[in-house]
């Protein structure tokens, strides 16, 4: 599914060309929840062409919504809603992948910075 961030943290974010906009693609199979007390926090990868902005190097972003939701965040969005979230991405640059992800858990792997965006499926055309 493609997916279309807008990012608005850091302010002058800019993609690569001249926009604040990122395309990207929801990495199949790398899509989770955990519990946080009550609560259920849920995450998802996404794919996008390299960024390299300030100090930031990334391919792939780590996605977490800002808000509490009743599902997946990507059943959401096929769903045709749309959400703010907090985007990480490795230390490295490199593209999120299943040990990356567990080793992030863990406290193994550092992630770096942050971006906010609001994201919604990438009209066709």
């Amino acid at each position: 599914m493609k997916l279309r961030l807008e990012v608005g943290e850091p302010r002058n974010f800019d993609a690569g060309d001249k926009t604040n906009v990122l395309m990207s693609t929801v990495a199949e199979g790398l899509e989770g929840s955990r519990t946080v007390g009550k609560n259920t926090e849920y995450w998802f990868v996404v794919d996008c062409n390299p960024v390299s902005f300030e100090d930031m190097r990334f391919k792939s972003l780590l996605l977490i919504p800002r808000y509490r939701l009743q599902k997946s965040p990507v059943e959401l969005l096929k769903e045709g809603q749309e959400m703010v979230c907090n985007g990480v991405w490795r230390k490295d640059g490199e593209a999120w992948d299943k040990a990356s992800l567990e080793a992030a858990q863990e406290g193994l792997l550092e992630v770096d910075g942050v971006i906010v965006a609001h994201i919604k499926v990438a009209q066709e055309g």
